[in-house]
């Protein structure tokens, strides 16, 4: 039980990070003096900032309250920030690929976060993909591959013994394309119990 709970602790480590980068970037907006073309600045909050600011205490609400919407809560969060939709930091970092005028500028922190919160999630993003973005085999293909298989245990079963083809048949262990392929092959030989 302690070990299901795992991954939404390490995901909540990710939002308290990033509820750390809000903090420090609302003090540096605060205190924090810097130097530009030869006068003090102070920085100052864009909507950006005020947006990541709100979508850090989303997490936490959803953490605290919705938690099977947490994940996607943090997903959709680390999502808007890899485009600076969203910031954290005082200042927008990006990184940018460009082709001629037309260009996808990214931020970089960003980016290390959702491949951070990836790993953590592999295969719940796994899954998520499996059943919403790669669409379902035809049933034609499925019952194509499914003969395959079978055909491929025929293949393997092919040099054993009756007596063996029976016992996989009575002791039920196998894959069912296995045991389909086994019960083929007697029928074949025509040594198939009754």
């Amino acid at each position: 039980m302690v070990f299901s709970a795992l991954p939404q602790v390490r995901n909540l480590g990710l939002v308290i990070l990033l509820l750390l980068l809000c903090i420090y970037t609302a003090l540096a907006s605060l205190f924090a003096w810097t130097k530009a073309d030869g006068s003090y600045i102070t920085i100052s909050l864009t909507t950006a900032h005020y947006m990541g600011f709100i979508a850090v205490a989303s997490c936490l609400a959803s953490y605290l309250w919705l938690r099977p919407y947490f994940r996607y809560t943090l997903g959709i969060t680390l999502m808007l920030s890899l485009f600076n939709l969203v910031v954290f930091l005082p200042n927008v970092l990006y990184i940018g690929l460009f082709f001629g005028e037309v260009g996808v500028k990214m931020n970089p922190f960003s980016l290390l976060l959702l491949i951070a919160c990836y790993f953590l999630n592999r295969s719940a993003v796994h899954a998520f993909i499996r059943k919403y973005l790669v669409p379902a085999p035809a049933p034609a293909a499925l019952a194509r591959q499914q003969r395959e298989s079978i055909d491929q245990f025929k293949e393997t079963f092919e040099r054993r013994s009756n007596e063996s083809l029976q016992q996989m048949l009575i002791d039920n262990k196998l894959v069912s394309n296995a045991l389909t392929a086994a019960r083929e092959l007697l029928e074949e030989r025509g040594t198939l119990p009754r």
